[in-house]
């Protein structure tokens, strides 16, 4: 059919193997010798003949693999099917077997060293797909139509598989039949390997969604209309841009184009560009670069990206190429410039969607954000509650009554509901909004099982989008605490306090930095540090009622005491709660509309503060003097009451003050001798600490730094404001 002179040759010429005569013998020593027999069929100046059956896009040149560089001679339409058998065989028994074989080839060939080779000619040419195609028909080939393997020993699987594969005349062949195998049969084959194809290879050019390319066909195209049903990936109709074909199944929609079998056509597959024009591909190839990086993120370490499941998800440099690759149909080819459309994607992540921070900020919006002028990819995906459709309407007939019981007479008194109901409505609705407010710890004080981690955990967590424990964190056991910032609600549940007075105060700065500086350092292992702002976060404790339970509340001061919310719950109150299972299926049902009450309140003027908390701060009393007299300052202050009652009713009686230093005090302690026992633990640096301890909890001492050493005033009890009476005035502005 095809051939070349010798096999150096470019140049092909036209003829059946069969019907060509040597212009001079074939010499003896090639059949007995293969190094001969290449060196004669590789000179050029060899004239012989060296067959193919299968034709290249330019059918006057030899078949080669297409380069990356887009040249070369793929394989365009197979004429006929050759099978080399590397084995001699008798040719009786060959004449016999082949007289045997359902599928009788055409003709048998003698190679040059004693061996067999079969042809099966083609009715039709099938016309190729693309030259990777032709490889995959061949060695598919066997699961559709016959196994060339099978007739004879020694089948030469490289030959059948190589498309640019190349035969050497023997010269001597043996005709069997001329009917070729039908066009139907051979059509059909070409279907049943199209089947389990892959055409969104590059080398179909690009993909593009049906739903875009539609529109151009039908306007182009007037005989789209003949499509039947819709047009759709795999789905078969007419060849409807091909002049002159009127099959009505002849054409196969690809990802790339349109595969065709009809006669009339002039090749096998239409790409894209082939059919709506290469200016429309092109646009529509920049702007596929532009989809295929949208919301890709570089934190110069990974690549972020939003997975399937709807979290963002950090990828090496290789995996983000592979997805754009083979999710995004991006072009990995390097053009004539060496970079490829996956270069160019990666240096416009680089370029324009670098970030200098990847962290969860609990209600902003997902993606990106800035933060102080900055870049920050938020990966948060925590939101609050949905309300229900409606109203939320309180009361025991209401739509979520059963925690409008569990609250009523929660609290030991009626205004501490007021105030807990609205710094929950205020956190909820800026949380829905989208516009997070910082909000001050909440410290729950109760007898057990009064419902207080349910309260924290099931309603005020669930509510706002979750809640995890936080008190490692908080006690500075967990260096990084990452996984903490994707949950709104940090919880202490009637946790063990320290009695180590540096981890207690430790504990007692962390809750004050979180609520007065919501900024923080996310720092995730292996990760790059960010600063995060959790303004929409709370801080939400509880503990028992026992003196030593109460330790769970921070030293209070006056630099803290605008930053906590105090409640106790009612230690006489009697609820039955229902079981745990039950309990979660009841607020399954009424949290969407107490969440749709929330939404819908204007929160009374008279508990509104400042804009920092947006709610005034709440102290339960006989809670602020239980603090007091289990913190660390307690004994201490015990010492300095009874010791000031005997200095200034008997040794000072007019005096409104003491005045010196640390170490004046200490022996001043000293002039009693039934003190002198209890004070001797007490250092000059203790003191000194428990001093200023005791004047920020505001007891009537002052400090005087401006001398050659720290002198203290203490004031006698008559001239005290009272630090119980500062923390009430506190809970009132």
């Amino acid at each position: 059919m095809f051939y070349l002179k010798n096999r150096i040759s470019q140049n092909v010429h036209q003829g059946m193997p069969w019907d060509f005569i040597p212009t001079s013998p074939i010499p003896d020593k090639v059949r007995t010798d293969k190094k001969l027999r290449d060196s004669w069929i590789e000179s050029p100046t060899t004239e012989h003949c060296v067959y193919t059956f299968i034709e290249g896009i330019s059918s006057s040149c030899r078949i080669t693999a297409p380069h990356a560089n887009g040249e070369g001679n793929p394989a365009h339409a197979i004429h006929a099917l050759v099978a080399d058998y590397d084995h001699a065989i008798p040719k009786v028994e060959v004449l016999q077997k082949v007289s045997e074989m359902t599928w009788k080839p055409n003709r048998v060939e003698r190679t040059l060293s004693g061996n067999w080779r079969l042809v099966w000619l083609l009715e039709r040419p099938l016309l190729l797909p693309s030259h990777g195609f032709a490889k995959h028909f061949l060695k598919t080939f066997p699961q559709f139509a016959f196994d060339p393997s099978l007739f004879f020993v020694a089948f030469d699987h490289g030959a059948w598989e190589a498309p640019e594969r190349l035969y050497v005349n023997s010269c001597e062949w043996y005709p069997i039949h001329e009917k070729p195998i039908s066009a139907d049969i051979s059509l059909g084959w070409l279907v049943k390997a199209s089947e389990k194809y892959s055409f969104n290879h590059e080398e179909f050019g690009t993909a593009i969604p049906l739903d875009a390319i539609k529109p151009e066909l039908e306007k182009k195209y007037p005989r789209f209309t003949d499509w039947p049903g819709e047009f759709s990936l795999n789905s078969q109709g007419p060849s409807f841009w091909v002049e002159g074909s009127v099959s009505p199944k002849s054409a196969i929609v690809r990802e790339t184009g349109m595969q065709t079998f009809a006669a009339h056509a002039n090749k096998a597959f239409y790409r894209w560009a082939d059919l709506v024009g290469i200016d429309f591909c092109r646009t529509y190839e920049a702007e596929a670069i532009g989809r295929a990086v949208k919301g890709i993120y570089h934190d110069s370490r990974l690549y972020w990206r939003k997975i399937d499941l709807g979290f963002w998800k950090g990828f090496e440099k290789a995996d983000i190429c592979g997805h754009l690759k083979t999710g995004m149909h991006v072009n990995a080819k390097p053009d004539k410039s060496r970079s490829s459309d996956i270069d160019r994607c990666i240096q416009f992540i680089h370029n324009f969607q670098s970030v200098e921070g990847v962290a969860p900020v609990i209600f902003r919006p997902s993606g990106l954000i800035y933060e102080g002028g900055k870049a920050m990819l938020n990966i948060a995906t925590v939101k609050p509650l949905s309300p229900a459709n409606g109203h939320g309407v309180w009361g025991s007939q209401g739509n979520f009554p059963w925690l409008c019981s569990f609250y009523q007479g929660y609290y030991s008194t009626a205004e501490q509901l007021d105030y807990w109901l609205a710094y929950h409505i205020y956190a909820y609705q800026t949380a829905l909004r989208g516009e997070p407010r910082s909000g001050q710890a909440v410290i729950l004080i109760g007898p057990t099982d009064a419902g207080k981690t349910l309260l924290g955990s099931e309603v005020f967590g669930r509510t706002l989008g979750g809640s995890i424990d936080a008190q490692r964190y908080l006690m500075g056991e967990d260096k990084f605490g990452s996984q903490l910032f994707e949950v709104p609600i940090w919880l202490i549940n009637d946790g063990t306090i320290s009695a180590d007075p540096k981890r207690f105060r430790y504990y007692t700065e962390m809750v004050k930095k979180i609520v007065a500086n919501p900024d923080l350092e996310y720092h995730k292992k292996f990760g790059i540090p960010s600063m995060v702002r959790r303004s929409g976060g709370r801080v939400f404790i509880t503990g028992n009622d026992d003196p030593e339970s109460i330790r769970i509340i921070p030293n209070l001061g006056h630099s803290n005491l605008d930053k906590l919310m105090i409640f106790r719950c009612d230690p006489n109150r009697k609820f039955k709660f229902p079981s745990m299972a039950e309990i979660k299926a009841i607020l399954d049902r009424e949290l969407p509309f107490y969440c749709a009450w929330m939404r819908d309140q204007n929160i009374r003027a008279d508990l509104l503060g400042d804009s920092r908390f947006g709610i005034k701060c709440f102290h339960e009393p006989s809670l602020v003097r239980s603090s007091i007299q289990s913190s660390e300052n307690a004994g201490f202050n015990e010492i300095l009451d009874d010791w000031k009652q005997g200095w200034f009713k008997d040794r000072e009686p007019k005096a409104k003050f003491w005045e010196g230093t640390s170490f004046q005090l200490q022996k001043a302690f000293g002039y009693d001798e039934s003190a002198k026992e209890f004070v001797r633990k007490f250092s000059v640096d203790s003191i000194g600490r428990h001093l200023a301890g005791l004047m920020n909890k505001g007891a009537h001492i002052e400090c005087d730094d401006s001398g050659r050493t720290r002198k203290w005033k203490i004031y006698r009890d008559d001239t005290e404001t009272g630090f119980e009476q500062k923390a009430q005035a506190v809970s009132c502005t």
